[in-house]
């Protein structure tokens, strides 16, 4: 597994790191239940979960199986509602995943271009 966990619990923040080993498998198969029992035992308070795709190696394919899977999860109503996502990364893929999310979701979708300025947006608005 390339993907990393790290808890700020005293903030209800959770950021997750992927490497360029990761997977779009990987990504989807790590959301495990130690981070779905942590965001349901902070219920109803917001988690903040930021999501580092900065090394995470893109191509068509594994955009097009992240956005198939998205969809799939948001359709089986298996997104807790209290949590918000906030995404890290530079390149185009990001932003296109950005306008996937409003597009087909009418979701705003916050992209960062490091972990501190996330942490310093999601700081700010509490």
């Amino acid at each position: 597994m390339s993907l990393t966990t790290k808890y700020l619990s005293d903030e209800n923040i959770v950021i997750e790191i992927a490497d360029s080993t990761t997977t779009v498998e990987d990504f989807f198969s790590h959301n495990d239940t130690s981070l779905l029992d942590y965001v349901n035992q902070q219920a109803p308070e917001i988690v903040h979960i930021v999501i580092d795709l900065t090394e995470m190696q893109w191509d068509f394919p594994s955009f097009m199986r992240l956005s198939k899977n998205a969809a799939d999860i948001r359709k089986s109503g298996q997104i807790p509602q209290n949590i918000k996502q906030y995404f890290v990364g530079t390149d185009a893929w990001i932003n296109n995943w950005r306008s996937m999310m409003q597009k087909q979701f009418g979701e705003e979708t916050y992209v960062f271009a490091s972990v501190d300025l996330a942490l310093d947006y999601i700081r700010n608005q509490e």
